[in-house]
């Protein structure tokens, strides 16, 4: 569990001092952490809102509201924006997704989305790639940097709309 330990303590680290470990905010890019052990793939993603929903103010029309409550309905499954392969049958332990725009505490026109997710896999031998369908939702993200830890072995990578899967063996 050492790497998901690893990934929680980067995750609190990152509440304590926002903004300190990851890249400055870039719209169209995004930063995604994933650790997998024990058939447990845990995760979190960091995306400026202006890549998700095209502005990152408060939500100032009836339009705009709605594409926030849309995409906070699209985050309760982490499977619209990471998804594990069907055959590694893996069940959902946790999406939660933060950010000023959620609370109506936008300040200085830039708002990011925070978000922690995760799967428990009945048969973790099937995870061998992971799909990115967050590309295919929103347009506006041409890239995310990926940091892979899988039993213990870390990698990074970038991904894009011409390539939207991650290998994980």
């Amino acid at each position: 569990m050492g790497a998901l330990l690893a990934l929680v303590v980067s995750a609190a680290w990152a509440q304590s001092k926002p903004h300190a470990h990851h890249k400055a905010h870039a719209h169209g890019q995004g930063e995604l952490e994933l650790a997998i052990e024990q058939g447990r793939l845990q995760g979190t993603l960091r995306v400026p809102m202006e890549s998700l929903l095209g502005f990152e103010h408060a939500p100032k029309t009836d339009a705009q509201r709605a594409q926030v409550a849309a995409l906070r309905k699209l985050l309760e499954d982490p499977s619209n924006l990471v998804a594990p392969p069907g055959a590694a049958a893996c069940q959902v332990t946790k999406g939660v997704a933060q950010s000023s725009m959620f609370t109506g505490a936008v300040k200085g026109g830039h708002s990011e989305l925070d978000y922690v997710f995760g799967w428990d896999c009945v048969k973790p031998d099937q995870l061998t790639s992971l799909g990115l369908p967050v590309f295919a939702s929103h347009k506006r993200l041409k890239q995310l940097e990926v940091s892979l830890v899988v039993d213990g072995r870390q990698s990074a990578l970038r991904r894009s709309p011409k390539a939207t899967s991650i290998p994980l063996r």
